[in-house]
């Protein structure tokens, strides 16, 4: 009967040690994730940062009212190219909203991750943009 009960608690032990290691390597898994994620809203940030950079450099402010602002999707290719751009929310000025279109299909090839892997787990894809050239 002795030998029974060390071999239970023996397994028991065994049981436990195996749930700690699965619950550190899923906590770890985890971190991971989370770090990844962090990771990829920085270079998403310095990304979009880097196009309305571009983007307001090929626009035409000319004889437009301050402050208008307007949403775009743009969608891109791997390499940056432009391959369409669309206004989602006019800043009620369409003189503004066709030369926001414009500079954003001048300022292609946009600036994108080096590898497709990174590219297709930001989404960049469709791009949303708030431009705000002022």
């Amino acid at each position: 009967k002795l030998a029974e009960e060390k071999q239970h608690i023996a397994a028991e032990k065994a049981k436990l040690e195996a749930e700690r290691a699965t619950a550190a390597k899923q906590q770890a898994e985890a971190d991971a994730r989370k770090a990844r994620r962090r990771s990829d809203d920085r270079l998403r940030l310095e990304l979009r940062g880097k196009i309305e950079a571009r983007v307001r450099r090929f626009f035409n402010q000319l004889n437009l009212a301050p402050g208008l602002t307007c949403d775009l999707e743009v969608k891109l290719s791997p390499d940056g190219q432009v391959g369409g751009v669309q206004v989602s929310r006019s800043s009620g000025d369409p003189i503004f909203d066709r030369r926001a279109i414009t500079a954003v299909q001048k300022a292609s090839p946009l600036p994108v991750p080096d590898d497709l892997q990174t590219f297709k787990r930001l989404k960049m894809e469709t791009l949303k943009l708030v431009f705000d050239p002022w």
